[in-house]
């Protein structure tokens, strides 16, 4: 014989596969019945997703500013490995050493906010390189076979 429970919100009594298992509750079922607890979260989704989408969005900005502080930080420490050039962050880049190793920029990486593991990793197939090197370096007219790669071992954001 099948079990019946009352749904508190429609009062309709219905077997227990109509309702969520919830170990807390004494029967170890939730109190409303699966059609009434979507239409509760429905409801609650269309009166509250701008606040959601906003606290979301905020946590994935502040995040991404971390993220490119702490790169930031680590190009001015590096500086330049052809001129020394270290005084302002957004003239040095980061070159890849071995295109065919290249997962994706370190820029995208932040953007997609991978792990900072993750980032470690890239940054490791790279050295740090000023503007002016770097289009040297595209252009032919310096060489980065015989630089050593930046060797990271965290970014320091803990």
């Amino acid at each position: 014989m099948t079990q019946l429970k009352t749904c508190r919100r429609c009062g309709i009594e219905k077997p227990l596969s109509e309702f969520h298992k919830r170990k807390p509750s004494k029967d170890g079922y939730a109190i409303y019945c699966k059609l009434c607890n979507n239409t509760l979260n429905r409801k609650s989704y269309r009166n509250h997703w701008q606040t959601r989408r906003n606290n979301n969005d905020s946590y994935h900005y502040k995040r991404i500013a971390v993220l490119r502080a702490s790169i930031d930080r680590l190009k001015l420490s590096l500086g330049c490995v052809f001129c020394g050039y270290n005084k302002h962050a957004v003239v040095l880049d980061f070159h890849h050493l071995h295109v065919d190793t290249k997962v994706d920029t370190i820029a995208a990486l932040i953007n997609k906010k991978a792990m900072e593991s993750r980032l470690v990793a890239e940054i490791n197939k790279c050295v740090v390189v000023c503007s002016n090197c770097h289009r040297l370096i595209h252009n032919n007219i310096i060489s980065a076979e015989n630089v050593s790669p930046c060797l990271v071992s965290s970014l320091g954001l803990d």
